[in-house]
């Protein structure tokens, strides 16, 4: 039993606690407090019936969703070296299992090629219609010495055409020139991978250099074009008219 403040507790059974108001005594009297008076309570059988049970607060590995692995489809195609000609020739034979990218479900595919990391040869498959699981057959040759193969990388980047809009890219794989053994000829089944988004560097199609004054008497601007660099090669022979 313990007093606070004004309050006398006592516990009882630690299942209910006995508060009982304590009255000052008035100024004149001896004791401070009036004694206690002790009060019985029956609890009889009114406890309340307690009952145990386990709950999983932790969710089991079942629970959790497992990652969906992305598919991006897989293309088959061949690897081979002309040493008389200095011609690697890449054999696009089919793609299996492609995302679908259309609204009945189809795609209409095609494979663009590259070395990298130049991309000056480019070539592309022609477009196969309405379908997940095109096949090609077509032969493409890249003109590049032998020793600098190793130096090189060959880029296979699939693509579903779109005839009002952009097209999409579906899905893409490099192949390092340096793991491949040229001295037959090399089949190759691999599986695309998630396709890189066009960066700020594919876009750009050259910088221009310029000043501008303001003549606050007349109200005019003076605009002068100063020069114009790294501009996007448009012409059949590497170069571009230049007009502005």
């Amino acid at each position: 039993m313990w007093a606070t403040g004004q309050i006398v507790c006592s516990p009882v059974y630690r299942l209910l606690t006995v508060c009982c108001p304590i009255q000052r005594v008035p100024p004149n009297s001896q004791n401070r407090y009036y004694p206690t008076r002790e009060k019985t309570i029956d609890l009889g059988n009114g406890l309340p019936a307690f009952t145990s049970k386990t709950h999983t607060v932790q969710p089991g590995a079942s629970s959790f969703d497992e990652p969906v692995e992305e598919n991006f489809g897989r293309i088959y195609f061949k690897l081979d070296y002309d040493f008389s000609q200095s011609k690697l020739s890449v054999a696009i034979v089919e793609c299996r299992n492609l995302p679908p990218m259309d609204r009945n479900g189809k795609s209409d595919p095609y494979v663009k090629l590259s070395i990298l990391p130049e991309r000056k040869q480019k070539f592309e498959t022609k477009i196969i219609r309405n379908t997940l699981n095109p096949v090609y057959n077509e032969t493409f040759l890249f003109s590049i010495p032998f020793n600098e193969l190793q130096s090189k990388s060959l880029l296979m980047v699939v693509f579903d055409y779109d005839r009002l809009s952009k097209d999409d890219k579906m899905g893409q794989i490099v192949v390092p020139l340096d793991s491949i053994d040229f001295g037959q000829t090399t089949d190759l089944d691999r599986a695309l991978c998630r396709p890189e988004r066009d960066d700020d560097k594919d876009c750009r199609l050259g910088d221009i250099c310029f000043s501008t004054r303001y003549r606050p008497a007349t109200g005019t601007i003076t605009l002068t074009i100063m020069e114009a660099r790294n501009l996007k090669k448009m012409d059949v022979g590497g170069s571009s008219g230049r007009q502005l």
